[in-house]
């Protein structure tokens, strides 16, 4: 018995090994292949809808994100790839990450370029940092806000907003930029054809319970509780709940959290812990109505001045090798992704910003050159 236990474990780690080869391998045969005008570069991620490429345009030679969808044979995947695209694209806000193109080759693969974005996912950011400052963790929320408002303006909610997709990053110079990304389970608030009324979507963590009970019958209030327990995991530096999924989505119905405060086991600003447990009531009547009534109460408690640009600057230019060894160390990381965890954009990149450096930038120098504006009476 023992004899065969031992094979059986052989058997198995063989076969994990020949897995992880024949991944790296289908990795590397997809470096240089083209999509249109497109040649991919390296992969980058992988996500439940497919896997994301860095690719650089022919003619601009500006670097792009590719995100590709394979074996899209049956109508549901085609058309939830198609709804991601046509839903993003429509999105122009600075907040939220921007789509260039799509199409589909020969062999059936699908495919959209999207901007390529160079930082750290809010999971990274607060492995690296610990539970955020306040001040910080509402100028993040403030900008997450801005961009779900236009989504919501168009008739649109996330549904899966969580800190794997919220990145913030050095643009321009500019610190604590955030970009929202993967719209890949976006939906019309009325519904669509192609939605099984009884599947659940999204990441168990930071579901509604609405989304549990009834996922077919959304609106932007599913956002406005992701949202708050995405508040309470920059604030406190943990999730909501534990466990397994079956556990989390019965505690999203039926347990209500400790106070961030509570957890974090220091005081915050007047008005925080109650804006936060009122976005996570389990009814949407009780939680702000919208992300700007969500954003205007944030901007209420928190001042701007609580986090500024010279604050921001500093922390980049404090931890640009931290953030690069982090970035590093995740670009190598080769794990299979969970349901916690989805794909992020963020890698090294050292392309060209010719308005701010007569040569390349890699992501090091660029947030050690981030612009540090002048305090106000210096």
């Amino acid at each position: 018995m023992a004899r065969i236990d031992a094979f059986s474990t052989i058997a198995h780690a063989l076969a994990l090994f020949v897995f992880a080869v024949v991944r790296a391998f289908a990795s590397k045969a997809e470096s240089g292949r083209k999509f249109g005008p497109y040649t991919l570069e390296e992969k980058i991620g992988e996500g439940g809808m497919g896997e994301v490429y860095k690719a650089r345009h022919a003619l601009l030679r500006r670097t792009t994100a590719i995100k590709l969808i394979r074996n899209a044979s049956s109508r549901d995947q085609r058309a939830r790839f198609e709804r991601e695209v046509q839903l993003t694209s429509q999105l122009t806000h600075p907040n939220t990450v921007h789509v260039y193109d799509y199409g589909r080759t020969l062999d059936g693969t699908l495919y959209y370029a999207m901007e390529y974005i160079e930082g750290l996912t809010l999971w990274q950011l607060v492995q690296l940092d610990g539970a955020l400052p306040p001040g910080r963790a509402v100028a993040l929320l403030l900008q997450v806000c801005a961009s779900l408002a236009e989504a919501h303006g168009f008739g649109v909610i996330h549904r899966d907003v969580k800190p794997d997709n919220v990145l913030v990053c050095v643009r321009g110079l500019v610190p604590d930029v955030v970009k929202v990304v993967d719209f890949g389970l976006a939906r019309a608030f009325a519904g669509d054809a192609e939605d099984d009324p009884d599947t659940l979507v999204g990441t168990a963590r930071y579901m509604s319970p609405e989304a549990v009970r009834q996922p077919s019958r959304l609106d932007a209030r599913s956002d406005v509780y992701s949202l708050g327990a995405l508040a309470y995991f920059l604030l406190t530096g943990t999730e909501l709940f534990h466990g397994t999924t079956d556990l989390v989505l019965s505690q999203q119905l039926h347990s209500v959290p400790q106070r961030p405060s509570s957890r974090l086991g220091a005081e915050l600003p007047p008005g925080l812990d109650e804006i936060v447990m009122r976005c996570l009531a389990k009814e949407p009547d009780m939680r702000p109505q919208s992300v700007a009534e969500l954003a205007a109460e944030l901007g209420r408690v928190v001042p701007a001045s609580a986090w500024t640009e010279v604050d921001g600057a500093a922390w980049w230019q404090r931890n640009a090798d931290a953030v690069v060894a982090l970035l590093r160390a995740a670009s190598s990381d080769d794990r299979e992704p969970d349901e916690s965890r989805a794909y992020t954009h963020a890698r090294i990149d050292t392309t060209v910003d010719p308005f701010h450096a007569p040569g390349p930038l890699t992501l090091r120098e660029r947030a050690r050159a981030v612009r540090t504006p002048r305090a106000k009476g210096a």
